[in-house]
C-alpha cells in the first residue's frame, strides 16, 4: 500500500510545480479590475469631498472674521475665498493641477487596489518556464 502512495506523490511532482499548478487555476492571482474601479470611484469621490471642504472650510473663516479674502494652496491648486459687503464667493486658480492630481491619485489607487501587476506576472511566469 505505502508503494502506491509513493508514486501518486512523485507523480505530482515537485512542491513549486504542484503550487504553480494550482496557482493558475485560482481566480485569487488575477487582477481584480472591478474592485480597482470601484476603489479608483471612492479615491476620488474622497478627494473632492476633502477639496470642498477645504474650501467651504476657508470661506467659512474669511465670512466669520470679516477677513475679506484669503488666498491658499490645497494640492497645488490655489484657493480664494472672499467676502465682501456684496457678495461672498469662492475660486480656484491652477494651470494643470486640478486635472493631474486627481488623475495620479485615482492612477495609483486603482492600481494598487486592482493588482494589476499580477496580469504580467503570469505572462512572465509562463515565458521562463517554457523551454
Amino acid at each position: 500500500m505505502q508503494h502506491g502512495l509513493d508514486a501518486t506523490l512523485r507523480g505530482l511532482g515537485t512542491p513549486r510545480v504542484l503550487a504553480l499548478g494550482y496557482a493558475d487555476g485560482q481566480t485569487a492571482s488575477r487582477p481584480r479590475w472591478s474592485g480597482g474601479i470601484v476603489a479608483a470611484g471612492v479615491a476620488l469621490f474622497l478627494y473632492w469631498i476633502a477639496f470642498f471642504s477645504y474650501t467651504l472650510g476657508m470661506l467659512a473663516v474669511v465670512n466669520q472674521y470679516d477677513l475679506g479674502e484669503a488666498r491658499s494652496q490645497f494640492l497645488f491648486i490655489g484657493v480664494i475665498a472672499f467676502s465682501h459687503h456684496d457678495g461672498i464667493g469662492v475660486g480656484w486658480t491652477s494651470t494643470w493641477a486640478w486635472l493631474i492630481v486627481p488623475i495620479i491619485l485615482v492612477g495609483i489607487v486603482f492600481l494598487l487596489s486592482s493588482r494589476a501587476w499580477r496580469a504580467f506576472g503570469r505572462k512572465a511566469r509562463r515565458l521562463a518556464t517554457t523551454p
